[in-house]
């Protein structure tokens, strides 16, 4: 600041001027005119609504639950078992196409069972093309979803059932052939049927269950 007396420069704090030593008046801290008192006083209140709603959506939707299900199972189903399904069946259906040949081997007529493998692989593009749209109905949460996926695993196993029929019939001789060297082979694969049934009767009643509960959420 600058002396009132004879004008001379002095730092900020000096009491008494250094050049004629007349006192210097005391400076006032200057107070700025764009401050708000007590702006921070309270708490924000933007932040506490963003808290408070971030709390109610934890409250809600607890480890990724919706409307207070939990939907662990659903997205399974829509990130990876369904396409898993879909992707199994058109391997098996490209599989039993390049194995048309290999029937051949045995000396034995199969006409009939040619016939059925290729319809029976196209029925197996058919179902990978309905898991898809199974799929995409319940990630949109359409009414339908739930339903579509059990007439999937119906079909599935209903398929499967005239497979193992069909298979049985025709290759019947074939089978007898194998359990010479290696026994318990007819054995094996009907058990393996009777157990794949099981899976889908299972399957079919526990996703009606777990859908069932879930009405309000698959609604479109």
């Amino acid at each position: 600041m600058n002396c009132p007396n004879c004008g001379a420069f002095n730092q900020d704090g000096n009491k008494v001027c250094t050049n004629c030593g007349q006192p210097l008046p005391v400076a006032q801290p200057q107070q700025n005119q764009y401050a708000q008192p007590n702006q921070y006083a309270q708490p924000n209140q933007y932040g506490q609504q963003a808290q408070q709603q971030f709390q109610n959506f934890r409250a809600a939707d607890p480890k990724g639950w919706y409307n207070g299900h939990p939907m662990g199972w659903y997205k399974f189903l829509i990130y990876f078992a369904l396409f898993a399904s879909a992707a199994v069946w058109v391997i098996s259906a490209i599989s039993n196409f390049v194995s048309l040949g290999s029937l051949d081997v045995f000396g034995i007529n199969l006409g009939f069972y040619k016939v059925w493998t290729v319809i029976y692989s196209i029925a197996f593009l058919g179902l990978a093309a309905f898991a898809i749209v199974v799929r995409n109905n319940l990630a949109s949460l359409k009414a339908q979803g739930p339903k579509f996926l059990l007439y999937l695993y119906a079909a599935s196993a209903g398929l499967a059932t005239i497979n193992f029929i069909i298979t049985m019939i025709s290759l019947g001789e074939v089978f007898q052939w194998i359990n010479v060297y290696i026994p318990g082979y007819t054995a094996g694969i009907i058990v393996g049927f009777v157990i794949s049934l099981i899976i889908y009767g299972v399957m079919i009643v526990l996703n009606k269950m777990y859908f069932d509960k879930r009405t309000d959420i698959f609604n479109r």
